[in-house]
């Protein structure tokens, strides 16, 4: 069964907007507990409900923290840092070699399928944490995973199934972040900063993410 895949290139504004709304789903939902919780605590009469009422809002608390650690986050993968030539093929057998020993604790393995080299124009640290992200995240789905570079979209492919490199097509977009895991959203963000996006494609057979980026037709250093 071949993949589908829906277009949902939004203008910049519309995406902007969705994120105010997100970042403040993400921060309202701990906080009303946090205060329910507490609201909570003060009617008890009993010791032990109170307590209870306060280990409640001590993890609410907590909640909350951690919230605003990823909204924190999410605000610095929007600065795209500094852009340059970069050259995928090494980023690509070094994130492969840097993941094998996770891949392979989980009971997985990571084919490496570079093929050409392709030069697109990127912050190196930040792609490489931004595909280090996906290829975590893709590896906690499970299965084997096949990891490569496709020039005819100046793209890297992380894929569950090797089926996806087996066809010559060019792709389509599909939102990457609607079930909202913080490490895509993270990883989308800091792509959509270097002026690319973040794909997910998924079918009966296999399950993958597609990065595209910004070519570069210049010299790399």
């Amino acid at each position: 069964m071949a993949p589908t895949a829906v277009d949902v290139r939004e203008p910049d504004w519309h995406w902007r907007q969705k994120f105010v709304s997100d970042v403040f789903h993400t921060i309202s939902q701990p906080l009303t507990a946090l205060q329910c919780s507490l609201e909570f605590a003060l009617k008890r009469r009993s010791v032990d409900e109170q307590q209870s009422a306060i280990r409640d809002a001590l993890a609410m608390t907590a909640r909350a923290i951690d919230s605003v650690k990823f909204i924190r986050l999410l605000a610095e993968a929007e600065d795209p840092g500094e852009v340059g030539a970069v050259r995928l093929h090494g980023i690509v057998n070094e994130l492969v070699e840097e993941m094998q020993p996770v891949a392979e604790s989980r009971g997985s393995k990571i084919v490496c399928r570079v093929g050409t080299d392709i030069a697109v124009r990127a912050d190196e640290a930040r792609l490489r944490q931004a595909l280090f992200l996906l290829t975590d995240r893709a590896l906690q789905r499970g299965g084997d995973l096949h990891i490569g570079c496709r020039k005819i979209e100046s793209s890297v492919v992380i894929a569950i199934g090797a089926r996806y490199f087996e066809s010559d097509a060019a792709t389509e977009s599909i939102d990457s972040c609607g079930d909202g895991e913080r490490a895509v959203v993270l990883a989308r963000t800091m792509i959509r900063a270097l002026g690319g996006e973040v794909s997910d494609w998924r079918s009966a057979e296999h399950h993958c993410f597609v990065v595209r980026l910004p070519s570069d037709s210049g010299p790399c250093a």
